[in-house]
């Protein structure tokens, strides 16, 4: 497994997921979030892994959230109705 945005390890039956983003505070983006889930799935499916660590890299936080700055370039792109059906679905 080879990522962009998570490290990943294998230590004594240990997965190790590494958020990798410091300098935005690991902020989740899509790919981050894609990223972990494929490697949370397909340590999942090895039997040598009895337990999953996430953590953070940096020393600031282990995750600031959504990334913000992300969100806000895809609702850019969106339609007034997007925007409406967005809002609606949120509440």
């Amino acid at each position: 497994m080879s990522y962009k945005y998570t490290l990943v390890e294998k230590v004594d039956g240990v997965g190790i997921l590494t958020l990798n983003r410091p300098e935005v505070l690991n902020a989740m983006n899509h790919g981050l979030s894609s990223e972990l889930h494929d490697a949370v799935e397909t340590f999942n499916s090895d039997d040598e892994i009895d337990c999953i660590v996430i953590t953070g890299s940096g020393r600031r936080a282990f995750s600031a959230g959504g990334d913000i700055h992300e969100q806000r370039v895809h609702a850019m792109g969106l339609t007034d109705e997007g925007r409406e059906q967005r809002c609606l679905v949120s509440v």
